[in-house]
């Protein structure tokens, strides 16, 4: 690919497309949620091919947003990485596990998945400090699905309960937002 610094913001477009594959590969498959329109496995089925289809190693400044905190990718992360590492809590691989595994991905999937950006719509602040600790403030914007549902008031009235540092509070209220447009954020003026 020419230009890896293409923005995207994914889920609802390729909806259907993955709902429309999930049905044909899974319809054996009983999940029970995967029937609901809220709770779904196609932000993980997403992310996960966005990293096992060579995607993120192939363009790895493209900068895409998945809403909802990625869904429950970011809570099934650890076990990927186990499966890709052998190992726990992102220890180095095991004996030929990784990397050096036969047909391995060249980096951990949680490496992957740390370069991609997820919005704080998690409607709980337990989920929210989870995926902060799990992927960084760094990769984390405000989330809203307006006008499907009204925002939280203030937008981050949340994140406010979680007692972060004022600068990762700025980092995911402000300053990561213009870092995934690839450009400078404007310098705020305080009272």
């Amino acid at each position: 690919m020419q230009n890896d610094r293409v923005v995207v913001s994914g889920r609802h477009e390729t909806r259907r497309q993955l709902q429309r594959a999930f049905e044909q590969n899974f319809r054996k498959v009983d999940l029970g949620y995967a029937r609901s329109k809220n709770l779904s496995p196609y932000d993980v089925l997403t992310i996960a091919s966005m990293i096992d289809g060579g995607t993120a190693e192939k363009c790895p400044r493209l900068r895409i947003a998945f809403s909802h905190g990625g869904g429950t990718f970011p809570f099934l992360l650890p076990r990927y990485s186990h499966h890709w590492s052998g190992t726990w809590n992102e220890e180095a691989p095991g004996a030929g596990r990784g990397a050096g595994a036969p047909g391995a991905l060249p980096r951990s999937p949680a490496e992957y998945a740390r370069r991609f950006y997820y919005d704080t719509l998690l409607f709980d602040r337990r989920a929210l400090r989870y995926l902060i600790d799990m992927i960084g403030a760094r990769q984390i914007l405000v989330g809203t699905d307006y006008p499907y549902m009204a925002p939280e008031a203030p937008v981050d009235r949340t994140l406010r309960t979680l007692g972060l540092p004022a600068d990762v509070h700025e980092d995911i209220t402000w300053n990561n937002c213009f870092r995934f447009l690839g450009i400078k954020a404007p310098t705020l003026s305080r009272p």
